[in-house]
């Protein structure tokens, strides 16, 4: 273990952090994603207090924890969706059904026992061929579903509420255990108010986007999250996209109704001057979706208390709808079951500062059993197509259904006499990759192990250089030998398809098994490369090149919304000839004048030999 000049603690790797915390109860991680966030990730261990919220101590459980705050304690708090019964008279009859239990808890920490980490540059620590996902999941029936936004649709109707927010329950095995799952978690989606909580009986997983309100000193933040749209395969889509999602009316409307509904429970606090809005309606991107914020800013009275925060605002508008009260009672109707800490809120406080999430995208694992559930929902408005609406829940749910196994962004480059001819262009895209994919790029760091690798061993001749970056800034520097080239090349067209949906196929990363694996066959049929067709059967690039023909004077390529990658060598082939963008194929490039190939390793390749199909 090591420091840095901030004093932060520096992990060998991630999973060596995480499974300290697996192994001792009532201890937590509070993950701040170097890719997306400057602050430290922090560690708790060893608490001092252990209190729990129930029906009889609400006002009490609140003082108490902001009591041991300012006595410079650390506080984790979780606490259910259900407590919001507890802020209400309406709901009386409901806590007499439920009883006594347990709304919550908070854990006090002192300041020893309290680790600061930097995650910079520090690897996951798990095998690619270690399997830990989840496993024999299942939702609600799509029919039921449909059923119930049909309903909310009627009350809505009836004037009883404007929006809703409708969540499923889902229950799943775990393989593999919890630490190593949370790390591909954290690989797959990237958010500032994650965590992993040991408890005696269970494992909470967040991975939490969204926060629920921010106090630092006298000020308060809310940032409600409405609105969800997919991300496009190709980058160059997204700002189209983007654009059409932050004007889409229904997808405003939504989140505005509940940006006017917290403005009104702040309103409640009796707030020193007006509120600030300080974003309206901005999408926040993911690493597969967009999604819709708007932040609100205002001042507190010195005095509010956090009882009296959680009173006027607790459970968040956004988990609930609008009007908030009668949507929770319509929501206990609907879902007739606890949603627990989903929806809840996880909370962190200490100093002048308190951050408290919205418990979304949090899973629950039991131990000693291996399952665990959690929850989807998404908002239910007037016009909410119900189809949709369960498509909008399973996408939210895919990363941890179905998380991509961890990937490295790469750069293959020449290095000619100690230098790399093109290093600024493959530099300039590994950065717009590293922006796409939500890696943490640091260019200094990157060029000095670039230095440090070239050393005197390489100062003449030819070379290959790969350059590999990971999630959270890891570099690794590959220098081989470049072997010659063969005495022909030799191309033919792959009998696999690959499809333009594929997002990986727009950027140059470690995910790339198809075309791994066709590499052998590739090389054993005496072949330079494979030529790949997507669904359309249109010719889109090679495993290892990007393609042109020539046509008299004019050379062609594939676009890039084909499905391939905007290749260094193919930039700089267009900025020195003729070339257009138009759909290829596989008559074109047997009736081509000239066949050419380009990578950044070769340069333009002239091809000897084309074949249709191996």
């Amino acid at each position: 273990m090591i420091t840095n000049p901030n004093g932060y603690r520096k992990p060998e790797s991630l999973i060596s952090l995480l499974q300290s915390i697996e192994e001792e109860s009532y201890s937590a991680i509070l993950i701040n994603p170097p890719n997306i966030s400057k602050n430290p990730t922090i560690v708790l261990r060893e608490p001092c207090d252990i209190f729990y919220l129930g029906r009889d101590n609400v006002k009490e459980f609140f003082d108490k924890a902001e009591r041991l705050k300012k006595e410079g304690f650390h506080l984790l708090t979780m606490i259910d969706y259900e407590a919001g019964y507890l802020f209400s008279k309406k709901f009386d009859d409901i806590l007499d059904q439920m009883g006594l239990e347990d709304f919550g808890v908070a854990i006090a920490y002192p300041e020893n026992q309290t680790e600061y980490y930097d995650l910079r540059g520090v690897n996951r620590g798990i095998p690619q061929e270690k399997e830990n996902r989840i496993s024999r999941y299942n939702y609600k029936p799509v029919s039921e579903y449909l059923i119930k936004v049909e309903e909310i649709k009627e009350k809505i109707r009836s004037g009883d509420t404007y929006q809703i927010n409708l969540t499923m329950e889902y229950l799943f095995n775990l393989t593999g255990n919890p630490a190593a799952f949370y790390t591909s978690l954290l690989f797959n989606q990237s958010t500032q108010y994650s965590a992993f909580i040991n408890l005696p009986t269970k494992f909470i997983l967040s991975l939490s986007p969204e926060l629920f309100f921010k106090a630092d000193g006298d000020t308060i933040r809310v940032a409600p999250m409405k609105g969800t749209a997919k991300l496009p395969a190709n980058p160059d889509e997204i700002d189209k996209i983007k654009r059409k999602f932050i004007n889409d009316p229904k997808e405003r409307a939504e989140n505005l109704m509940i940006v006017d509904l917290l403005r009104n429970d702040l309103h409640k606090l009796g707030m020193e001057g007006p509120l600030r809005m300080i974003s309206k309606c901005k999408a926040e991107r993911y690493e597969t979706v967009f999604q819709m914020i708007s932040e609100i800013e205002g001042d507190l009275r010195k005095d509010t208390s956090l009882y009296q925060m959680f009173d006027a605002l607790y459970p968040c508008g956004s988990i609930t709808g609008a009007p908030k009260i009668s949507s929770m009672e319509i929501i206990r109707s609907l879902e007739n079951r606890r949603r627990g800490l989903y929806t809840g809120s996880i909370g962190y406080l200490h100093g002048d500062q308190m951050t408290f999430n919205i418990a979304i995208r949090t899973l629950t694992v039991f131990k000693g059993y291996n399952t665990g559930r959690a929850g989807l929902g998404s908002g239910i408005v007037w016009d909410s197509d119900p189809e949709k609406e369960f498509d909008e829940c399973v996408l939210k749910g895919k990363f941890f259904v179905a998380p991509v196994m961890e990937y490295q962004l790469f750069e293959t480059m020449l290095l000619r006499d100690s230098e790399i001819p093109n290093l600024k262009h493959h530099l300039s895209r590994l950065k717009k990759s590293a922006k796409l994919n939500l890696f943490h790029y640091d260019e200094k760091e990157i060029l000095k192990e670039l230095k440090k690798a070239i050393s005197s061993d390489f100062s003449s001749g030819e070379y290959r250089v790969k350059l590999l970056l990971w999630k959270y800034g890891k570099v690794e520097v590959r220098i081989g030998k470049l072997t010659p080239l063969p005495d022909k090349i030799d191309v033919a067209i792959s009998s696999s398809r690959i499809s333009s949906d594929d997002r990986y196929l727009y950027f140059k990363s470690t995910h790339r098994q198809l075309y791994d694996s066709e590499r052998a066959l590739t090389v054993k049929g005496g072949l330079f490369d494979l030529l790949y067709l997507n669904e359309r059967g249109e010719v889109c690039e090679g495993g290892i090149s990007n393609l042109f023909i020539r046509q008299r004077n004019e050379y062609l390529t594939p676009p890039v919304k084909c499905g391939l990658l905007a290749g260094v060598g193919r930039k700089l082939f267009m900025e020195a000839n003729r070339c257009f963008e138009v759909e290829l194929f596989p008559h074109d490039l047997a009736e081509a004048d000239e066949i050419i190939l380009t990578n950044s390793l070769r340069g333009p390749l002239k091809v000897d030999n084309f074949m249709m199909e191996i």
